[in-house]
């Protein structure tokens, strides 16, 4: 049953902007000594989604021939709205909640701009959604706020895909390439390994894991020395006129396969990468700016909040290497990041994702790619709702909201642009709400 269009208020809206000052028209003829001459925009608003928005042109006594009406601020992506011209007025239908601002050019019969101006308004249409009232564009926001869980996640999982594929590439014919493998890392403490060009935001931290004994290690033991030092093999190298080269071995010698050859003091010898499993855990941090608004005359006021912050994190138990490459080469290796949490102080948003797993795969060209999904439990305010969610690197990226946990209450689905900058709201009788990132 849908809800969310129910017991929608009409207001009329009977704003208008006097196209002077800053923001206003100026006559091409007028010297400092005239008074200025000016346009009224007048929007009207259905309730339904449909703008009207004439213009009154009176004060320029006929001079005006033509008039121009196009959208400089919305809600959405500007050029996703369409302006629908009439005699004597224009149209906006389908009109999306949120700050607005619409610019006039008026022209004389010679094509001559007499006067350009602008008006900013604001509509916010009460709405119900399970059970809960709230304003459309509240609701508008929160969706913006699911293009940056959906952008956030997809980062995520780029990166775990990259250091795995790292990893992999640097197990070079069942040995460890160690000058591949000190490439991946940010740096290293008691066995994990910081992967990441900007760790404030997302990180991947590994570890090896001894997948077989040896030395004083167990099964399932993390390994605490740097596997990409060959320190950590052999170690004490020196050369005496007496006892020749002489070394000890290092808490690693147990992984070396076969013999140990030096080129002078430097040690060459393979590790056997099958003795290793892999955990993983991608973390990101990304904070969403948010502002909120208020209209006062033909302005809006915007006040800065709380920004949302998304903390999501991708998790691989521990998995031999062989069966990792495995995995990689026939789609079946997947993370799950479920503990994931998005808070928004601006939306009262609390929200914990679980049954999420990210498949890591290659095409059919050779090419990584990834996609999987997450479910979501939500509280806003007294709101509280459901969402399934899709993302993937190849294919379209959308998340279901629902009123109910088992997701057979359905509101409707989101549909994310390929770029993550917008997208369409599609409820569940099939009406269409545009959202975006912007001014939210």
């Amino acid at each position: 049953m849908l809800r969310s269009l129910r017991n929608l208020s009409i207001p009329l809206l009977a704003l208008s902007l006097a196209g002077c000052g800053e923001d206003s028209p100026t006559s091409a003829t007028a010297t400092p000594a005239e008074p200025t001459v000016t346009a009224r925009l007048i929007v009207a608003d259905s309730g339904n989604g449909t703008l009207r928005i004439s213009l009154d042109s009176t004060g320029f006594n006929g001079q005006v021939s033509s008039s121009e009406l196009s959208i400089a601020q919305a809600p959405c992506v500007p050029d996703s709205v369409r302006i629908e011209s009439r005699p004597g007025y224009w149209v906006i239908r389908n009109a999306p909640d949120g700050p607005w601002r619409l610019a006039t050019t008026l022209r004389d019969a010679k094509g001559t701009v007499r006067a350009q101006g602008s008006l900013a308004f604001a509509r916010a249409t009460p709405i119900t959604l399970c059970n809960h009232p709230m304003k459309l564009g509240d609701w508008v926001g929160l969706l913006g706020g699911n293009l940056v869980i959906v952008a956030a996640t997809g980062q995520a999982a780029q990166s775990s895909r990259d250091v795995i594929i790292g990893i992999l590439a640097a197990m070079t014919l069942g040995s460890v390439d160690i000058d591949k493998l000190s490439q991946l890392q940010m740096s290293f403490s008691n066995g994990v390994y910081r992967y990441g060009n900007n760790p404030e935001q997302i990180l991947t931290e590994f570890a090896f894991v001894a997948a077989s004994p040896f030395g004083n290690y167990a099964v399932g033991d993390t390994i605490r020395e740097n596997v990409s030092n060959t320190s950590s093999y052999v170690s004490n190298i020196s050369l005496s006129l007496k006892n020749g080269l002489i070394w000890d071995r290092a808490p690693l010698f147990g992984l070396i396969q076969g013999d140990v050859s030096f080129s002078g003091k430097t040690p060459r010898f393979q590790v056997d990468a099958s003795r290793l499993s892999l955990t993983l855990a991608t973390r990101a941090q990304v904070n969403r700016p948010r502002k909120s608004f208020s209209v006062q005359g033909d302005s809006l006021i915007f006040k800065a909040q709380t920004p949302d912050s998304l903390r999501l994190r991708f998790a691989l138990p521990a998995m031999r290497i062989g069966a990792l490459q495995s995995a990689l080469d026939d789609g079946t290796l997947s993370l799950s990041h479920d503990g994931t949490s998005y808070t928004s102080h601006a939306d009262g948003i609390q929200q914990s994702f679980h049954s999420s797993l990210i498949r890591l795969y290659k095409d059919s060209l050779g090419q990584a790619q990834y996609q999987g999904g997450y479910q979501a439990d939500a509280v806003s305010g007294g709101l509280q709702y459901h969402h399934q969610g899709h993302i993937s690197s190849t294919a379209p990226q959308w998340t279901l909201f629902a009123c109910d946990e088992a997701l057979t209450d359905t509101l409707g689905v989101a549909h994310h642009a390929r770029d993550l900058t917008r997208g369409s709201f599609v409820t569940a009788r099939h009406d269409t709400i545009p959202y975006g990132l912007q001014p939210y």
